[in-house]
């Protein structure tokens, strides 16, 4: 791109600081040539503007805050002089307290996403109204700077709506799959709402998915069998979706819209991000022509779409910060487990469209019930047992509608026929127990298995206490409690890492036992691995259930079957189990998920394993 009255193009990042320092309002603005500043510029004339646009000086509330990188603090500079506030420069050890210090505005923070995954954690729970303008490259941030300030003299866009055809909102999408989405985002749009699976690295899709990297094609130069968190297309062998062919994948840097609202797991990940910068699905949008992506930190279950009540609040005169607080405050009063993070700047005005639906209202939880002991102790298994029954576990309703007979019919009795009935009972819940964990380590082997599967929707967030990740170590996880919203008796207590994601969930709120798994495994393909579960018990009578190990869609993958076992942990006491897995040759060289499984007492839990596949010749 040659200069013009309006741009100067900067070779590299010296040029750039050093035009930077000196702009001043109404002179050509300093962009770094590449790739990003290429693609906008195409954008333009498509839409034709024939010039690139002015930079247009106004005055935005808030600061601008960078970190480390010098050529992150001239775009500051750039972005503090074109909005009329103050930049302050910071270093990993000032970031906080200066966040603590400007609590009361909005804080963009300019930086490299690799200076804020240095940080390891993502920085917007410390600041109500936290936008973080950043992107992979210096090249891409110079121009997102540049993007962020001529956002104005875009041409006038369409909105898209691309909702999972299962979600609430559905039936008002635009799309609900990728034969639908992809015509629609041939053309520039001014914004794009999701409601569907995310993965970090992705926008999953029923045929399709969109990708943050934007190719399943090997890396140059990567280190395949590194033992650290990737996906499958970073160790070389391609996408983890190996049902899709490559026009069955969006690039989401191809995809021109200015603002992203994004309600999948893991869509914003930067600094609490347990893959690669170069994969997540956030910076992808931010690589393109995308000036903000408002999306979900950490694990998210939808409730129902909410881009509507984020509209409301840029309606009511709320810039993209506010707007974004409004958003969390909203889930947090409704006890929705959703937390929301932007990429981007906060005090960014942009136009957003009217809402398409009515709000719905939420409904009350319900109380657990208390435990016993005695023959009675048999009834709360039961009932326990029975309490899953909206989960859709594999479990033979009729056996618990007999076991519940045989236990009336027990309480009448007396002498050595109600000892029979004790022990006939415990019989048959031990039973139950065990073939419902055999057909669930078939059902995970066989599907894209979830916790809540399908049934995500009918549960609302009781409270969310934060606690240390049992995976990394760092205060980055919470453990929510959520409650179904029918009155089943059902409590589900999950503990997630913003960085480390999903680990494990519970039926039971106590603390007296615990069934603990190696959360990460490194397995070579050819030779034989194991992971460990640790079964611990802080109870005055023995535990009797059923273990189990399996992968998830282990089948689509020419993974090994799982396998399950009875199990018994006396009083106070500690047991292990240990599962031996082959992986063959065909097995894909990536991350892998696999569950531990238990029903013990009519509790149900499952720990998540990551486990990563290494080739043959790495290092153990």
């Amino acid at each position: 791109m040659s200069d013009s009255k309006t741009v100067v193009g900067c070779d590299d990042a010296l040029s750039y600081e050093r035009l930077a320092a000196s702009w001043r309002p109404g002179c050509p603005f300093p962009v770094m040539t590449g790739p990003s500043l290429t693609n906008y510029e195409n954008v333009l004339r498509s839409e034709g503007t024939a010039e690139m646009p002015a930079v247009i000086s106004a005055s935005w509330a808030g600061v601008v805050l960078s970190l480390s990188n010098p050529m992150a603090h001239a775009a500051a500079g750039l972005l503090a002089s074109a909005t009329s506030r103050p930049h302050h420069r910071v270093d990993p050890a000032g970031l906080y307290p200066a966040l603590d210090q400007f609590e009361a505005v909005p804080v963009a923070l300019v930086a490299t996403a690799a200076d804020i995954a240095r940080l390891g954690d993502w920085p917007g729970t410390r600041h109500p109204q936290f936008g973080l303008v950043t992107s992979r490259t210096e090249e891409s941030l110079s121009c997102l700077i540049y993007r962020t300030l001529t956002l104005s003299c875009r041409a006038a866009a369409g909105d898209i709506a691309m909702i999972h055809p299962m979600a609430v909102g559905a039936d008002k999408a635009d799309a609900v799959a990728m034969d639908e989405l992809r015509p629609l985002v041939r053309s520039p749009g001014r914004t794009l709402q999701v409601v569907s699976h995310g993965r970090e690295c992705c926008l999953v899709l029923s045929d399709g998915l969109v990708c943050g990297r934007g190719t399943a094609a090997s890396p140059v130069g990567a280190d395949l069998a590194a033992r650290t968190r990737m996906p499958s297309c970073l160790r070389g062998e391609g996408c983890w979706r190996q049902d899709l062919e490559d026009n069955d994948r969006i690039a989401a840097s191809s995809i021109d819209v200015q603002l992203a609202f994004l309600q999948t797991c893991d869509s914003i990940a930067v600094g609490n991000n347990a893959h690669p910068l170069s994969v997540g699905i956030g910076l992808g949008f931010m690589e393109g022509t995308t000036v903000a992506v408002v999306g979900t930190v950490g694990f998210h279950i939808v409730q129902r779409p909410l881009f509507d009540d984020l509209a409301d609040a840029i309606h009511g005169g709320a810039r993209l910060g506010e707007a974004v607080e409004r958003l969390n405050a909203m889930g947090e009063a409704n006890r929705e487990f959703t937390r929301f993070g932007l990429l981007g700047d906060p005090s960014l005005q942009i136009d957003l469209p009217e809402p398409r639906s009515p709000r719905r209202s939420h409904s009350a939880g319900l109380e657990a019930e208390r435990v016993d002991d005695g023959l009675m102790a048999q009834q709360i298994i039961l009932t326990r047992l029975r309490s899953l029954l909206p989960l859709e576990l594999p479990m033979d309703e009729r056996g618990l509608s007999e076991v519940e007979r045989a236990i009336r019919r027990g309480l009448l009795s007396r002498g050595n026929r109600q000892i029979d009935a004790l022990r006939d009972i415990r019989q048959s819940i031990d039973q139950i127990q065990a073939a419902t964990v055999q057909e669930l380590v078939r059902e995970i082997h066989g599907t894209w298995w979830g916790f809540l599967g399908n049934n995500a929707r009918a549960f609302r967030q009781v409270s969310s206490t934060p606690v240390i990740c049992p995976m990394c170590r760092r205060d980055s996880a919470v453990r929510v409690e959520l409650t179904h919203r029918l009155p089943v008796d059902l409590t589900i207590f999950t503990v997630h890492c913003q960085r480390c994601g999903d680990l494990s969930s519970s039926t039971s709120a106590s603390t007296d036992f615990d069934v603990a798994a190696d959360h990460i495994v490194y397995a070579p393909r050819r030779q034989d691995s194991e992971m460990t579960c640790t079964l611990v018990s802080e109870r005055d009578g023995p535990a009797h259930g059923q273990v189990g190990f399996a992968f998830v869609a282990g089948g689509i993958g020419d993974l090994p079957r799982g396998r399950s076992r009875p199990v018994r942990v006396g009083p106070r006491g500690t047991r292990q189990e240990t599962w031996r897995f082959h992986l063959g040759e065909h097995v894909q060289v990536g991350e892998h998920y696999a569950v531990v499984a238990s029903l013990i007492e009519g509790e149900y839990r499952c720990s998540n394993v990551f486990v990563n596949t290494l080739p043959l010749d790495c290092e153990d």
